[in-house]
Protein backbone atom coordinates (compact mmCIF):
# COMPACT_ATOMS: atom_id res chain seq x y z
CA UNK A 1 0.00 0.00 0.00
CA UNK A 2 1.92 3.01 -1.41
CA UNK A 3 -0.09 5.45 1.00
CA UNK A 4 1.46 3.32 3.60
CA UNK A 5 4.89 3.12 2.84
CA UNK A 6 5.93 6.46 2.33
CA UNK A 7 5.00 7.17 5.66
CA UNK A 8 7.84 7.32 7.97
CA UNK A 9 7.82 7.63 11.85
CA UNK A 10 10.16 10.21 13.30
CA UNK A 11 13.02 9.30 15.86
CA UNK A 12 12.18 12.91 18.07
CA UNK A 13 8.63 11.84 19.45
CA UNK A 14 8.48 13.06 22.92
CA UNK A 15 6.78 10.69 25.58
CA UNK A 16 4.30 12.23 28.04
CA UNK A 17 6.49 11.57 30.62
CA UNK A 18 9.42 13.97 28.88
CA UNK A 19 6.28 16.43 28.69
CA UNK A 20 5.80 15.99 32.28
CA UNK A 21 9.22 16.43 32.80
CA UNK A 22 10.19 19.68 30.56
CA UNK A 23 6.62 21.66 32.24
CA UNK A 24 7.54 20.59 36.06
CA UNK A 25 11.14 21.96 35.62
CA UNK A 26 10.15 24.99 33.69
CA UNK A 27 7.63 25.68 36.51
CA UNK A 28 10.50 25.73 39.19
CA UNK A 29 12.08 28.01 37.04
CA UNK A 30 9.72 30.61 36.85
CA UNK A 31 8.81 29.88 40.62
CA UNK A 32 12.51 30.42 41.25
CA UNK A 33 12.92 34.01 38.99
CA UNK A 34 9.53 36.03 40.60
CA UNK A 35 10.61 34.54 44.60
CA UNK A 36 11.99 37.15 46.45
CA UNK A 37 13.73 34.70 48.77
CA UNK A 38 14.74 32.17 45.94
CA UNK A 39 15.87 34.50 43.29
CA UNK A 40 19.55 36.37 44.62
CA UNK A 41 19.10 39.22 41.65
CA UNK A 42 15.92 39.75 42.53
CA UNK A 43 15.88 43.53 43.71
CA UNK A 44 18.00 44.29 40.68
CA UNK A 45 15.91 42.65 38.07
CA UNK A 46 12.52 43.63 39.50
CA UNK A 47 13.51 47.39 40.84
CA UNK A 48 10.65 49.50 40.13
CA UNK A 49 7.84 46.98 39.85
CA UNK A 50 4.57 46.67 42.66
CA UNK A 51 4.01 43.07 44.26
CA UNK A 52 1.26 42.98 42.00
CA UNK A 53 2.73 43.40 38.91
CA UNK A 54 5.61 40.99 39.77
CA UNK A 55 2.59 38.71 40.31
CA UNK A 56 1.03 39.24 37.25
CA UNK A 57 4.00 39.06 35.37
CA UNK A 58 4.39 35.58 36.71
CA UNK A 59 1.37 34.47 36.09
CA UNK A 60 1.48 35.04 32.13
CA UNK A 61 4.37 33.13 31.77
CA UNK A 62 3.15 30.20 33.84
CA UNK A 63 -0.28 30.28 31.78
CA UNK A 64 1.71 30.55 28.17
CA UNK A 65 3.72 27.66 29.50
CA UNK A 66 0.71 25.73 30.63
CA UNK A 67 -0.40 26.34 26.96
CA UNK A 68 2.84 25.29 25.26
CA UNK A 69 2.85 21.79 27.39
CA UNK A 70 -0.77 21.23 26.51
CA UNK A 71 -0.04 22.01 22.75
CA UNK A 72 3.07 19.69 22.86
CA UNK A 73 0.91 17.02 25.48
CA UNK A 74 -1.97 16.95 22.61
CA UNK A 75 0.31 16.51 19.80
CA UNK A 76 1.63 13.56 21.73
CA UNK A 77 -1.82 12.00 21.80
CA UNK A 78 -2.57 12.56 17.82
CA UNK A 79 1.18 10.76 17.26
CA UNK A 80 -0.07 7.66 19.12
CA UNK A 81 -3.61 7.37 16.89
CA UNK A 82 -1.71 7.87 13.52
CA UNK A 83 1.16 5.63 14.53
CA UNK A 84 -1.38 2.85 15.35
CA UNK A 85 -3.28 3.45 12.05
CA UNK A 86 0.35 3.08 10.57
CA UNK A 87 1.21 -0.39 12.07
CA UNK A 88 -2.15 -1.32 11.35
CA UNK A 89 -2.59 -1.10 8.02
CA UNK A 90 0.50 -1.99 6.87
CA UNK A 91 1.16 -5.19 9.64
CA UNK A 92 -2.34 -6.14 9.04
CA UNK A 93 -3.16 -6.14 12.93
CA UNK A 94 -6.78 -7.44 14.02
CA UNK A 95 -9.12 -5.44 15.77
CA UNK A 96 -12.41 -3.96 14.91
CA UNK A 97 -10.83 -0.75 14.33
CA UNK A 98 -8.66 -1.82 11.61
CA UNK A 99 -10.82 -2.06 8.29
CA UNK A 100 -12.32 1.18 9.25
CA UNK A 101 -8.65 2.92 9.17
CA UNK A 102 -8.00 0.71 6.29
CA UNK A 103 -10.85 2.28 4.42
CA UNK A 104 -9.69 6.00 5.21
CA UNK A 105 -6.24 5.54 4.05
CA UNK A 106 -7.20 3.76 1.14
CA UNK A 107 -10.07 6.53 0.16
CA UNK A 108 -7.99 9.51 1.55
CA UNK A 109 -4.36 8.07 -0.63
CA UNK A 110 -1.93 9.16 1.95
CA UNK A 111 -2.06 8.35 5.52
CA UNK A 112 -1.43 12.04 6.85
CA UNK A 113 -4.84 13.13 4.31
CA UNK A 114 -6.61 11.37 7.10
CA UNK A 115 -8.22 13.89 9.74
CA UNK A 116 -7.43 13.29 12.99
CA UNK A 117 -10.98 13.90 14.15
CA UNK A 118 -12.11 10.81 11.55
CA UNK A 119 -9.96 8.27 13.44
CA UNK A 120 -11.38 9.18 16.88
CA UNK A 121 -14.74 8.40 14.82
CA UNK A 122 -13.46 5.06 13.84
CA UNK A 123 -12.24 4.01 18.10
CA UNK A 124 -15.22 5.41 19.07
CA UNK A 125 -17.49 3.69 17.03
CA UNK A 126 -15.70 0.49 17.90
CA UNK A 127 -15.65 1.46 21.36
CA UNK A 128 -18.89 2.39 22.95
CA UNK A 129 -17.57 1.90 26.27
CA UNK A 130 -15.05 4.68 26.01
CA UNK A 131 -17.52 7.21 23.94
CA UNK A 132 -17.11 10.04 26.71
CA UNK A 133 -13.18 9.86 26.71
CA UNK A 134 -13.05 10.50 22.85
CA UNK A 135 -15.60 13.21 23.35
CA UNK A 136 -13.41 14.51 25.45
CA UNK A 137 -10.24 14.26 23.31
CA UNK A 138 -11.98 16.30 20.66
CA UNK A 139 -13.48 18.97 22.72
CA UNK A 140 -9.56 19.67 23.73
CA UNK A 141 -8.27 19.31 20.02
CA UNK A 142 -10.81 22.27 19.44
CA UNK A 143 -8.35 24.24 21.97
CA UNK A 144 -5.26 22.83 20.37
CA UNK A 145 -6.85 24.10 17.24
CA UNK A 146 -7.32 27.65 18.88
CA UNK A 147 -3.66 27.40 19.95
CA UNK A 148 -2.30 26.36 16.63
CA UNK A 149 -3.49 28.89 14.21
CA UNK A 150 -2.63 32.18 16.57
CA UNK A 151 -5.80 32.18 18.94
CA UNK A 152 -6.98 35.04 17.15
CA UNK A 153 -10.66 34.28 17.72
CA UNK A 154 -11.94 34.36 20.95
CA UNK A 155 -13.21 30.77 22.47
CA UNK A 156 -16.76 29.71 22.94
CA UNK A 157 -17.83 28.52 26.41
CA UNK A 158 -17.41 24.97 25.69
CA UNK A 159 -14.01 24.94 24.72
CA UNK A 160 -12.70 27.54 27.59
CA UNK A 161 -14.50 25.82 30.28
CA UNK A 162 -11.12 25.69 31.23
CA UNK A 163 -8.75 23.45 29.84
CA UNK A 164 -4.84 23.89 31.37
CA UNK A 165 -1.63 21.61 31.06
CA UNK A 166 -2.72 19.47 34.08
CA UNK A 167 -6.36 19.10 32.50
CA UNK A 168 -4.77 17.98 29.49
CA UNK A 169 -2.39 16.11 31.13
CA UNK A 170 -4.89 13.81 33.05
CA UNK A 171 -6.90 13.65 29.29
CA UNK A 172 -3.93 12.17 27.72
CA UNK A 173 -2.61 9.60 30.62
CA UNK A 174 -6.37 8.25 30.58
CA UNK A 175 -6.02 7.48 26.62
CA UNK A 176 -3.00 5.91 27.66
CA UNK A 177 -4.41 4.17 30.46
CA UNK A 178 -7.90 3.43 28.82
CA UNK A 179 -6.13 2.41 25.25
CA UNK A 180 -2.28 1.29 26.11
CA UNK A 181 -3.33 -2.14 25.77
CA UNK A 182 -4.59 -1.80 22.21
CA UNK A 183 -2.72 1.22 20.68
CA UNK A 184 0.38 0.20 18.49
CA UNK A 185 3.06 1.46 17.69
CA UNK A 186 6.35 -0.22 16.61
CA UNK A 187 10.15 -0.02 17.35
CA UNK A 188 13.53 0.64 15.22
CA UNK A 189 13.23 -2.70 13.05
CA UNK A 190 9.45 -2.25 12.31
CA UNK A 191 7.96 -5.07 14.47
CA UNK A 192 4.11 -3.97 16.20
CA UNK A 193 4.27 -3.03 20.10
CA UNK A 194 1.51 -1.92 21.83
CA UNK A 195 2.08 1.39 23.50
CA UNK A 196 2.25 0.10 26.83
CA UNK A 197 4.46 -2.07 26.17
CA UNK A 198 7.03 0.20 25.01
CA UNK A 199 6.78 2.91 27.54
CA UNK A 200 5.81 0.66 30.69
CA UNK A 201 2.61 1.74 31.17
Amino acid sequence: MNAIERFRISPDLYSLKEIRYYYNRSNEAINCKYSPTDNLHYEEQFCGYTKEEVRKEADEIRNELSHTCSFYAMAYVESLFRIDSFVRVKHKCKGDVTPLIKKMVQSKEKLSLVRFEDLLDAWEATHADERELFREVKQAFQFRHWMAHGRYWKPNDNIDKHFDFEDIYSLVSAVESLLGGELRTQDAIGNPLRINELYKI
